[in-house]
This record gives C-alpha cells, structure tokens and sequence, in this order.
C-alpha cells in the first residue's frame, strides 16, 4: 500500500497521506508499475505453489504467464 511504501522510504508525506493515496490512485504509471508487481509477485507464488497447476487453472496461468 501507499502508506506502507511512504513508511518504507523513510519519508513524511507533506501532504496528507490521503492526498497522496489519492493522487497515486489516478496516475496512470502508478497503476500500471503496480498491476505489474502484483503480477510478477502472484506469479512468483505460484511457481512455488504444490497446489497449483495450469491444468486446473488454465486462465489464471494464462493471466500470469
């Protein structure tokens, strides 16, 4: 989340922490540099994952393939 990646850095929103969660939440490389970390860290789980197979879940390996 937005609050746990301010925290991360270290640094204090001069805005309010509302603000930027707002702003972050329509920029569009934001979003996108987002869907594709929870992407790449999905995917990682599921290499890793004993349950999982593509068989049984065809569109969801296709997804993150």
């Amino acid at each position: 989340s937005v609050n746990n990646a301010v925290d991360a850095a270290g640094v204090d929103a001069v805005t309010g922490l509302e603000t930027v969660t707002q702003v972050a939440g329509n920029d569009p490389e934001i979003q996108a540099a987002y869907r594709e970390q929870f992407r790449v860290l999905v995917r990682d789980n599921l290499t890793r994952n004993p349950d999982f197979t593509a068989e049984k879940f065809p569109n969801t390996a296709k997804y993150f393939k």
